[in-house]
């Protein structure tokens, strides 16, 4: 790369494998020795840690050693960690992802360790964050012939390699990419004085297919737990013309995404029956975090996109709060087809899943080809997951369970049942003394 023969270099190494020391510490300082009037910007997944980048690679170039290899000065305000100069005019920065390098030119770039754990890899928003952050922030910063190092363990397939690996073939860049796995296809140990395979085989982590073959072999696959496989969806280009009567189905959160939070998505979930392929088509996903103000705009505008033929479900929260939630979703869908489901008694998600699951195994279930169906793989892949979110799944199937005209679902009218509910449960307040959310719970159960 130093010698211009390529723009971007992808290694992918198992933790605590020395790459930081050796390529972004090491390999900067090198490369700042060989060329000390160019420009570094060095990011990691957190300020701090950029910071002692920095720190250790301007130590480094301040040593005697250092100095009788590359006789580079420091100018003599280079105290910070994060920001410093050569006397030839050369610049060094370091910063976590999302912060302040907009302004600032990169003759090389290196991206060290973009991904702090486990949960943070698997969470579909830092994902984003990260790929928005490279397209739109460090990539921008190239110089004209800047070169950009990505040094990382993978996590997951949808990682940060993934993008700049894809980036690369669509700039059509100059690339190499490096995979150190932890063992070889004949078992032998990538540094045997520190990592004999007997030690890696005994880790905890060797148990487990998923983290094991992602962070020490590089090579990330789909979650061996999940109830559902992406392979098992048939995509499709286009929808058939018998498509006319559907299901859009919705599991809403309305709760605005904060620093430090990720709340759950709303999610719209369009479906088709075709009896030209004999099969159910999930056409559309519509998928954000929104304030309920927005939630109400964007559902609106989705009935109004989708016509009359498309039937309006909702799962409901169970007591007052979904009764009066039903109700203001009836007057905004006036002239449309709205029905609330609420799920209790219905079992836990997973158990409503398995319709879907078994129907998608069978080959019976489409997918259409669109810009949401990426983020519904992630979600199926790792369906049921702690660390990614389930509104997808949850929002298809009840949107399965309803275009299949499952009765055990509820297709009777919602809120006429729950009319009758409310009636019983103002009786049995007035009688017990006790507010109506105990009377509505009370009276699901006598209904049981």
């Amino acid at each position: 790369m130093e010698r211009h023969e390529l723009d971007v270099l992808v290694i992918n190494m198992p933790p605590r494998s020395s790459k930081t020391w050796l390529i972004t510490k090491n390999g900067s300082s090198w490369y700042i020795g060989r060329n000390p009037t160019h420009q570094v910007i060095a990011s990691a997944y957190s300020d701090e840690l950029a910071k002692e980048y920095g720190r250790d690679v301007r130590n480094k170039i301040n040593s005697q050693d250092y100095q009788n290899v590359f006789p580079v000065q420091l100018s003599e305000d280079s105290t910070a960690k994060n920001r410093w100069h050569t006397s030839q005019g050369g610049v060094f920065i370091s910063s976590g992802i999302g912060g302040g390098i907009t302004g600032r030119g990169a003759d090389l770039a290196v991206i060290d360790d973009p991904v702090k754990d486990w949960a943070e890899a698997k969470s579909a928003a830092h994902r984003k964050r990260n790929q928005d952050w490279f397209d739109t922030v460090l990539s921008t910063r190239l110089m004209p012939n800047g070169a950009i190092v990505l040094n990382m363990t993978r996590w997951d397939l949808e990682d940060l390699t993934k993008t700049v690996l894809e980036w690369c073939q669509q700039e059509k860049k100059r690339f190499k990419h490096v995979k150190i796995k932890a063992l070889d296809e004949k078992g032998q140990s990538y540094w045997n004085s520190w990592w004999p395979p007997a030690k890696l085989t005994s880790m905890k982590i060797y148990r487990d297919p998923e983290k094991w073959l992602a962070l020490y072999q590089q090579e990330p696959i789909v979650n061996q737990h999940s109830k559902m496989q992406r392979g098992w969806f048939k995509v499709i280009h286009e929808l058939p013309k018998d498509c006319t009567k559907g299901v859009r189905s919705w599991d809403v959160a309305a709760t605005e995404p904060k620093p430090g939070k990720d709340p759950d998505y709303t999610c719209g979930c369009k479906w088709f029956y075709s009896e030209t392929l004999k099969g159910y088509i999930i056409a559309d996903m519509i998928r954000g975090q929104w304030s309920p103000g927005d939630v109400d705009r964007v559902m609106l505008n989705a009935a109004k996109a989708d016509g009359r033929s498309v039937e309006i479900w909702e799962e409901q929260e169970g007591g007052s709060s979904g009764v009066n939630t039903y109700t203001k979703r009836a007057q905004m869908f006036a002239g449309f087809t709205y029905h609330g489901q609420t799920m209790s008694g219905k079992g836990s998600k997973e158990i409503r899943a398995n319709p879907l699951a078994s129907a998608a195994q069978a080959g019976n279930i489409y997918v259409l080809a669109g810009p949401w169906l990426d983020a519904f793989f992630q979600e199926i892949d790792y369906f049921p997951s702690t660390v990614m979110h389930d509104d997808q799944v949850d929002a298809a199937s009840l949107g399965y369970s309803k275009i299949t005209g499952d009765g055990s679902t509820g297709m009777i009218d919602w809120a006429r049942e729950e009319k009758r509910l409310w009636k019983i449960a103002e009786q049995i307040a007035r009688r017990e003394n006790i507010d109506m959310d105990e009377a509505v719970k009370m009276a699901r159960k006598g209904k049981t």
